[in-house]
């Protein structure tokens, strides 16, 4: 059997003890245990906690401040690959409130977190609360450089206006619960990655993303519960792919475009400042890109890699 034990002090307020309370999440495989204990006394003695019950061997008016407190974590496995684990370990202790005649407990707490996790299991709601330390793992900077826009299209940065792109239209003959066709004179792919949304008919009140528009239909990704009927309304946002180009010619908002379109391939290699009339270099079948008097290179294995040299 393998065992792991962790023992650290139970900092108490100086106050007498009025009541308190323990409570962890653990995970325990089979072959696994996870225990927590208390002790009042510098260790000498230790008693076994109960999750979501008072800390043991402490009665209403005792002196927390003469207290030698400490907790110890047992974990143990018959398996080496097999690991139990304990988390979210926290304690509260309630102490009288200053004055004459309290008249509520005062909750002082030991540990301060924020919840990380939320989950509903038969009928309760369990939460992980982690330390504020945690916060020192959040992804920087928030916007990475990227060829495509970091935009959300309408969002308060693209700064486009949904009401000035939605089109009210109907459907203009049979249809099906993926395909919707409708009389419109957008071009072939004007709406794809857009949304459409039924104003009326069964459908209404429904909204799709449209995956693709293609010869007068609306391809939908997700079929609708019902299937519509002629002159049923909509109404039709068009999409964005987040390319500088798409930006440019269906939205003309390429002031608001937040993308890296010229940002080098990641494999890119570069000769360096002294180089004269770089050459790149691509694998077989992708071409290349001479300088001045072409290259004196072999091409590369065959695997797309491009590389910047001197001739």
């Amino acid at each position: 059997m393998i065992t792991g034990t962790r023992t650290a002090p139970l900092a108490l307020p100086a106050e007498a003890y009025l009541s308190s309370q323990i409570g962890w999440v653990a995970n325990t495989p089979a072959g696994t245990t996870v225990t927590v204990e208390f002790s009042r006394d510098g260790g000498q003695t230790w008693l076994l906690c109960g999750n979501g019950e008072p800390l043991p061997g402490l009665t209403a008016g005792d002196p927390l401040g003469s207290l030698d407190a400490l907790l110890r974590q047992t974990l143990t496995s018959d398996d080496a690959a097999v690991t139990p684990t304990l988390s979210s370990l926290s304690v509260y202790v309630n102490v009288p409130p200053p004055g004459p005649a309290p008249q509520y407990d005062d909750s002082l707490p030991v540990f301060i977190g924020e919840i990380g996790d939320a989950q509903a299991i038969a009928g309760r709601v369990e939460l992980t609360v982690e330390s504020p330390l945690a916060q020192l793992q959040a992804s920087f900077p928030r916007s990475s450089i990227l060829p495509s826009c970091a935009n959300s299209l309408y969002d308060g940065i693209c700064a486009l206006n949904r009401a000035d792109f939605t089109e009210q239209l109907a459907v203009s003959a049979a249809a099906t619960p993926g395909s919707i066709p409708i009389a419109s004179a957008k071009a072939a792919g004007y709406y794809d990655l857009g949304k459409v949304t039924f104003t009326s008919g069964a459908n209404a009140g429904l909204s799709r993303t449209i995956k693709q528009f293609k010869d007068g239909n609306l391809i939908l990704a997700y079929p609708l519960d019902a299937v519509p009927e002629v002159d049923d309304t909509l109404d039709v946002m068009p999409g964005c792919d987040k390319t500088r180009a798409m930006c440019q010619a269906k939205f003309d908002n390429l002031v608001h475009f937040r993308g890296f379109p010229y940002v080098p391939d990641p494999s890119t290699q570069y000769a360096g400042a002294d180089a004269i009339a770089p050459v790149m270099i691509r694998g077989p079948g992708q071409g290349s890109v001479p300088g001045h008097g072409g290259s004196k290179l072999g091409g590369l294995p065959n695997y797309k890699r491009r590389q910047i040299r001197e001739p």
